[in-house]
């Protein structure tokens, strides 16, 4: 091999052949054009300051600073809708080496899927703030670099700042708000009461879908999703195992066409979970009255714990990457107890049992006990609880805050949450207590499938 290396810089003169291989670098598109000597700061309203180089639009913007640990899909995580006025700290050092591809390109779209390649139609991260940030690619579906991509979208980024030391001040202090400052006085901090706190506004309504549209119309089963900010990602998981998807808006009340579906999804979302009550509300009344699945991820999750009646909080510095660590403490279905799976998250609260608002809530249902299915062993300080209190109806409701899509191993999970929403479709579910087998295996009495997450988190109720 080293010979044939050394042969091919002796002959670097003569003409390449047609088939030689070269960086696949494109011609620029951005109006803007690269400028490795436009300065930009990174503030901290924490107080620190980091001074680095412009890439992206060049512009100023406030923001909450998170750091994510995912080493690849930089584009994947800047358009999850999860990060909306967000800063994304990368903490793998090299960023945009293979460029961007085209997301709208319809020859990158999965047949009955949504009509993107990434995760939504643009940049939803407010900044990026990297390392080293590549200024040429080379991916054979690349068709933009990383700078213009972002100035495209009017997302400003910072390269050449230690994004181990920002990383380090996020874990230690927390979630911080920021500013991305471009240009002229971009070392001129800002005071603090000019600091933009993202989770005062109401993020879901922002990036959730206006008007109800439906995917694979000719699928089998019938699933209804709520978006609260819909990964694309979620809905390819869908149509690909055969489901017909509607998604509907944020606050949507279902209950009025629920009678239409096999199963109710409620997908991941940015923000605060508070800030969708009416949603938890409505969902309320769908657990107490129907009795097909309901599953959810992220802010599903945290949705669905606020209609049991647990509160949420926002964590110090929330988990977000790809390879979040996740110890099962019981077996359902595919999840076996004792073992530990590496998951996709991108969340900031979490919920958390509070029985004085459960016994508050009038009228008050039944009191049962949530079972802890799986806890964030990695940032989750404390004891873990093996039993927590909620409000819930005497069947099994699940739900999780990782994406189960980006784990084969969780993917396992999604197919058996399709198949039990399929069986409602060809009446084949049996009621819990009725000791009959049901989907062709035997099912323990006191077992109840009627209700299950697409993935798991910290809640499972029995």
């Amino acid at each position: 091999m080293l010979s044939l290396l050394r042969t091919s810089l002796r002959t670097r003169a003569v003409a390449s052949p047609a088939w030689a291989r070269s960086l696949a670098t494109v011609a620029p598109k951005s109006l803007n054009p690269f400028n490795p000597d436009l300065e930009a700061s990174l503030h901290l309203k924490s107080g620190e300051s980091f001074v680095g180089r412009s890439f992206g639009h060049p512009k100023s913007r406030f923001g909450e600073a998170v750091f994510s640990t995912s080493i690849t899909s930089y584009t994947e995580s800047m358009t999850d809708p999860s990060y909306r006025s967000q800063f994304l700290v990368f903490t793998t050092p090299l960023v945009g080496n293979y460029g961007v591809p085209g997301n709208l390109d319809p020859a990158n779209h999965e047949p009955n899927g949504p009509p993107v390649m990434l995760e939504s139609n643009g940049v939803q991260c407010a900044g990026v703030i990297v390392a080293d940030v590549a200024e040429r690619y080379s991916h054979y579906q690349a068709v933009e670099s990383l700078h213009e991509w972002c100035d495209r979208h009017g997302v400003p980024g910072i390269t050449g700042v230690d994004t181990r030391a920002i990383t380090t001040l996020l874990r230690t202090n927390g979630s911080t708000l920021a500013q991305i400052a471009v240009g002229d006085g971009h070392a001129q901090r800002p005071h603090d009461a000019d600091y933009w706190d993202p989770a005062v506004e109401n993020l879901v309504d922002q990036v959730s879908t206006r008007e109800v549209y439906t995917l694979n119309p000719d699928g089998d089963v019938k699933i209804a999703l709520l978006d609260f900010g819909a990964k694309a990602n979620i809905l390819r998981s869908l149509t690909r195992r055969g489901a017909s998807v509607t998604v509907f808006p944020w606050n949507f009340d279902f209950n009025k066409v629920r009678d239409q579906f096999d199963g109710l999804f409620l997908s991941n979302g940015p923000g605060d979970p508070k800030h969708c009550m009416d949603a938890a509300v409505t969902l309320r009344k769908t657990i107490d009255e129907w009795d097909k699945p309901i599953f959810g991820i992220c802010m599903g999750h945290q949705i669905i714990g606020l209609a049991a009646g647990l509160d949420a909080y926002r964590m110090r510095f929330g988990n977000r990457g790809h390879n979040q660590p996740v110890l099962a403490l019981a077996s359902s279905g595919n999840i076996k107890a004792g073992r530990v799976y590496v998951t996709s998250q991108n969340h900031q609260c979490v919920v958390a049992p509070s029985l004085a608002r459960a016994l508050s809530l009038s009228p008050a249902p039944s009191l049962t006990s949530l079972s802890l299915l799986v806890q964030v062993r990695a940032r989750a300080p404390g004891p873990v609880p093996s039993r927590l209190p909620a409000l819930l109806p005497q069947r099994q409701r699940r739900c999780v805050t990782h994406s189960p899509s980006c784990s084969p191993r969780c993917r396992r999970v999604a197919d058996e949450t399709i198949e039990r929403a399929r069986s409602f479709g060809r009446g084949r579910h049996v009621d819990p207590g009725v000791g009959q087998a049901r989907l062709g295996r035997p099912v323990p009495p006191r077992e109840c499938r009627r209700c299950v997450s697409f993935s798991v988190c910290t809640s499972s109720s029995r």
